[in-house]
């Protein structure tokens, strides 16, 4: 009976031994007694003993009845619970980080310090933030979120002890149905690169390293929690899963190199590392960058996949890119089930590193390393040092590799799980101990020359860090420390930072009247709107104190910044219900204000370039998934007429089958019918002669052999034609695939392409700003014509959502040629007509269209009526769309007043949409329509000609753009 589970009730127990245990809320990770997960999350997620302090999660507490309670341990003091609920956004930056690293997620932890992530803010945290963080990988993306997200769902589920109750008895019924212990499992770590649920308990495995455990011979999957709460019982199933001959990745170190202990590392290592440094070689690649970038994870996981089913030989690592390679490498080491350096060194090594003295680190390598492990280790360091050689000698780098020590701090180091938390703090102490290993032991390379590289200062640039230290602060905590603080920046420049920013987004500058009362200005983003918040300054007898109203409470401003990250400020605005949730870097771009115009135009320069190059890759993605999208249309169209021809041939043979089972040609009064019948079915057959009334055996005999061969030609023919549908289905299913890798890299590139576009402008403002105008950049760039210059700023389509981008050119222009004056996005049909009501004939408004069968619409004063058409934009132009009746009758007058009867009109009309000369004339008359390289030029040549040229029934021109007051 040891593979079954058991519990027994608390009433059976002996008080004197066990625990006493209490419901208590949680104010960081703890580690459950008994299955040595954590336990984290808000509301009544666990029972502490109120004599030892060791915690156990709601559903376990059911399993530890009976162990022993240390209750005179001096080390079990409680401070990580309480009575009382704990929210979330009470959570400081350590929990949270601390929070990351039992969710898996500890690889961002450093991040989320930097940018002084909270409990607040982590509720608030969506996809645009993330990419702000330059966490540009979707899966990682969508794997914080959903941890977030879980942690909410925790949240309310958790609130109430009554619903603990329901999650005891639910555990109570698991065990019932489910009385397995894991050692009935072959259970490894195991890492998945997406989203996937627990077998057991139908909820999310959070993070991106070893989210869970894995059966390695039924396949199931389970939280470490849920592996300890009862079991099914372990059954191959190779319908569901088929156990991999060979594990490679999420291997045992040991056990790889057990197999040929000749080898210096795993042969995966060996050639994924060979493959790097020769191609690297040949094209002088950048291999700091080849490590520091991120792969597509999905890429990485499908490759992860094949070498675990097929083994190394069929895979040519030269196919594939060097960011993926190097990412390869970088997965085996980390899904490894233990660290190359193991985990029980952690502890020795790292919090003391700062201290230990060389012969210390040796020894501690030397004696406390298996044999496998220092070999494997001596092997990477190797390959590390011929990079940093690469680097020295073809790209001139002449410090550390302190981007190679950042890589595989996390990568070559990581403590036991019960101790993970201690990742998050320890992560400078991580990098020295990679530093120290790489330079003061000998490991057969030899080192290049290098120099210290000088500490960065706190401020990325010199000139304004000078400025900025000479202005004394005025507070305890000296504000200009703050990246949120710009000082003096206008009020333009200020919306320009904050319009494109999510809710709660925020900065801190020089109020404008340089008061001395109300020295600074609070810009908050609410609702698309910048509100201005003044920071008044009272001088109590204690200092100087500042809030947002008197009397002031905080004393300094960081403080009141700090307050309101946690508080809502609708207790100062009712109307302001929102938290300060992301502070807007001052380094974002830099204060323009102390820029030279030389750095200000190079910085345009390079944004321009930067952009152009970004929109030709999105086009020729677009144009790729356009082709793809293409051959899929047609491969499923011959799916389907492969289908019927297959279910004409069935017919046919079931109609053989009929005439052989029943045998009707034996029956001599329905000979002719039957040859009548079989000659159809085999031309070679002859026709039956009336005058024969009789049969013989021997033409019973070649009937039925002829019957029997048809039959045989009918079901070969319908193999083929099967044949060629799996080979057809396994083009659509590659197809697919290509669709959804395509469809994610255009994914991925939108929002750089946004960011880079918004970039251009702010430069581009900042420019006019100066005085400069647009001939005069032109002339100093040398590298845009007036044109390029005027249609960079015409929007490109990126999304349904995307508009027209504005024009910050303060010069006069033509109103027509300026989109603000007409284009509306946004808006509704409803809102256009009551907005152009009582209008003047010819005043138009341009909105962008929510269906697919045109991309904007034009709505338009005439004769008093307020018309619509729609507005296309495809590879050859943007141009208007014409009724297709309109060009039917334009095409076939005749048809206006047409007396034919339905039944010929419907024969008609079918008769002339597959006529191929009426085809022709139609798209002949597409091809004359007026197209236009963007909507811009579209408007402003209607605005000179009349619109009858692109639409037949109207007869007018573009006079008033909605918006425009010059005209008016």
């Amino acid at each position: 009976m040891n593979d079954y589970i058991e519990f027994k009730s608390s009433d059976s127990a002996d008080k004197t031994e066990t625990h006493t245990f209490q419901i208590r809320c949680f104010l960081k990770p703890s580690l459950c007694l008994h299955c040595n997960d954590f336990i984290w999350g808000e509301g009544f997620i666990g029972y502490s003993c109120l004599k030892c302090s060791k915690c156990v999660h709601n559903k376990c507490k059911l399993f530890v009845n009976k162990s022993k309670c240390f209750a005179n341990d001096p080390h079990t003091i409680d401070q990580t619970s309480r009575a009382n609920l704990y929210p979330v956004e009470n959570w400081s930056i350590n929990t949270v980080k601390e929070w990351l690293a039992v969710v898996n997620l500890h690889r961002y932890a450093e991040i989320f310090s930097t940018y002084n992530i909270n409990g607040v803010k982590l509720l608030s945290l969506d996809v645009y933030q993330l990419f702000a963080f330059r966490i540009r990988d979707s899966y990682h993306q969508a794997a914080i979120l959903q941890a977030k997200d879980e942690l909410i769902f925790k949240s309310k589920i958790n609130s109430n002890i009554q619903q603990v109750i329901i999650e005891q008895e639910e555990a109570k019924k698991n065990l019932i149905k489910n009385q397995f212990k894991s050692d009935n499992h072959y259970f490894i770590l195991h890492t998945i690169s997406k989203l996937t649920d627990c077998s057991m308990c139908k909820r999310p495995l959070l993070g991106i390293l070893h989210q869970c455990l894995q059966c390695q011979k039924c396949g199931l999957i389970s939280h470490k929690q849920c592996a300890h709460l009862g079991l099914p019982e372990c059954k191959e199933n190779f319908d569901l899963f088929k156990p991999k001959k060979k594990i490679i990745f999420g291997a045992n170190l040991i056990d790889l190199m057990s197999e040929n202990t000749e080898r210096d590392a795993p042969d995966i290592l060996i050639k994924l590392f060979k493959n790097i440094e020769d191609r690297a070689l040949q094209n002088n690649e950048d291999l700091y960058d080849v490590y520091r970038l991120s792969a597509d994870s999905i890429k990485v996981e499908k490759i992860k996949d094949f070498i675990n089913e097929n083994g190394l030989e069929l895979t040519n690592f030269d196919h594939y890119d060097l960011n993926t390679v190097a990412a390869l490498a970088k997965t085996f080491l980390r899904d490894l089930q233990e660290s190359v350096i193991p985990e029980s060194l952690y502890d020795k090594l790292v919090p003391k590193i700062q201290i230990l003295n060389l012969d210390e680190i040796k020894f501690l390598i030397n004696d406390s390393l298996h044999p496998l492990n220092l070999k494997c280790l001596k092997f990477i360091m190797s390959h590390l040092i011929r990079v940093w050689n690469h680097q020295h000698k073809v790209r001139g780098c002449h410090y550390l590799p302190d981007k190679l020590f950042h890589i595989f701090r996390s990568i070559l180091l990581r403590p036991e799980w019960e101790r993970i938390t201690e990742i998050v703090y320890n992560i400078d102490n991580q990098s020295l101990v990679i530093q120290r290993l790489l330079l003061e032991i000998d490991w057969g390379c030899e080192l290049p020359d290098y120099k210290v590289r000088p500490k960065r200062p706190a401020n990325p640039d010199s000139d304004l860090k000078t400025i900025l230290n000479d202005k004394k602060s005025e507070n305890s905590d000296s504000i200009n420390e703050n990246q949120w603080f710009w000082g003096d920046i206008s009020r333009d420049e200020t919306y320009l930072i904050l319009k494109n920013c999510p809710d709660g987004s925020f900065l801190v500058r020089h109020s404008t009247d340089k008061s001395l009362d109300s020295p600074y200005t609070l810009c908050v983003m609410k609702s698309s709107l910048v509100k201005s918040i003044k920071i008044f300054r009272q001088l109590l007898p204690n200092g100087y104190f500042y809030d947002v109203e008197k009397p002031c409470r905080f004393d300094s401003v960081s403080s009141l910044i700090s307050y309101y990250s946690r508080v809502s400020l609708k207790e100062y605005n009712h109307n302001l219900n929102l938290v300060l949730t992301y502070g807007v870097s001052k380094y974002k771009f830099g204060k323009t204000s102390q820029w030279s115009m030389d750095k200000l135009y190079s910085s345009f320069r390079d944004a321009f370039q930067q952009y152009e190059q970004l929109t030709k890759k999105y086009e020729s993605l677009e144009t790729e998934i356009g082709n793809v999208k293409e051959d899929l249309a047609q491969k499923k169209l011959a799916m389907d007429a492969f289908d019927k021809i297959i279910e004409i041939y069935n017919s046919q043979i079931d109609q053989v089958m009929r005439v052989l089972n029943d045998n009707l040609y034996k029956k001599t009064n329905a000979i002719s019918t039957t040859r009548l019948l079989v000659s159809q079915l085999m031309p070679t057959m002859p026709n039956p002669k009336p005058s024969q009334t009789g049969i013989c055996e021997d033409e019973i005999a070649k009937m039925d052999n002829l019957m029997k061969s048809n039959k045989n030609k009918l079901e070969t023919r319908v193999k083929e034609f099967l044949s060629k549908k799996e080979n057809l289905k396994s083009d659509v299913d590659y197809l697919n695939t290509v669709m959804n890798q395509l469809q994610e890299e255009i994914d991925l590139l939108r929002p750089e392409l946004i960011e880079i576009r918004k970039k251009r402008e702010n430069y581009h403002m900042w420019l006019v700003q100066r005085g400069e105008n647009d001939d005069k950049i032109q002339n100093n760039l040398k590298i845009m014509s007036k044109k390029d210059l005027n249609e960079s700023f015409d929007m490109k389509s990126l999304s349904s959502n995307d508009t027209i981008t504005q024009d910050y050119s303060l010069r006069e222009v033509d109103p027509h040629s300026n989109s603000l004056n007409w284009f509306i996005p946004d808006c509704s049909r409803e809102k256009a007509i009551e907005i152009l009501s009582s209008k003047s004939n010819g005043t138009y408004l341009v909105r962008t269209n929510t269906k697919p069968n045109s991309k904007y619409i034009l709505s338009l004063v005439s004769q008093g009526e307020i018309k619509h058409i729609l507005i296309d934009e495809n590879q050859s132009g943007c141009f208007l769309k014409s009724s297709y009746i309109k060009r039917r009758l334009l095409l076939n007058p005749s048809r206006e007043n047409s007396d034919q009867d339905p039944l010929t009109s419907s024969t008609s009309s079918l008769n002339t949409s597959l006529d191929d000369s009426k085809n022709d004339d139609i798209k002949h008359y597409d091809d004359t329509l007026p197209k236009f390289n963007t909507l811009t030029e579209l408007i402003v040549f209607y605005s000179q000609n009349t619109i009858k040229l692109g639409n037949l029934i109207l007869d007018c021109n573009l006079c008033y753009p909605v918006n425009s007051q010059s005209l008016k």
